[in-house]
């Protein structure tokens, strides 16, 4: 009987599967459209591609524990005007978090945050 995955590789293995999925959307996306708002309250292909990129950069904050020391700093960078380092900025910090997730213990990352 094969062991199950702890939460630590449950988790990995779906960040990776919903990574590979959502970049094969954006790499095809057509670029003519980035700037297109289906709706009022949508945000844009660009607008959402960014927010994936600072979603991570969180992620990284949260677990280093930066939010308890740092003051608020306002409002996010904007995103890249080109679509291609917008998508290498995703890429670069989806390696990052991943990387920082891949190199904790399962009880660094099973601590309450205090």
């Amino acid at each position: 009987m094969a062991t199950p995955a702890s939460p630590k590789q449950q988790f990995l293995d779906t960040y990776e599967r919903e990574h590979t999925t959502t970049m094969r959307l954006l790499r095809v996306y057509p670029t003519g459209k980035l700037d297109l708002r289906p709706h009022p309250k949508c945000k844009t292909a660009r607008e959402l591609a960014w927010v994936f990129v600072l979603e991570r950069g969180v992620g990284t904050k949260a677990y280093n524990k930066e939010f308890a020391t740092a003051a608020p700093s306002g409002s996010p960078p904007p995103p890249p005007q080109s679509w291609n380092d917008l998508l290498a900025a995703l890429e670069k910090a989806h390696k990052e978090f991943g990387d920082l997730v891949r190199s904790a213990s399962d009880q660094e990352l099973s601590e309450p945050v205090q």
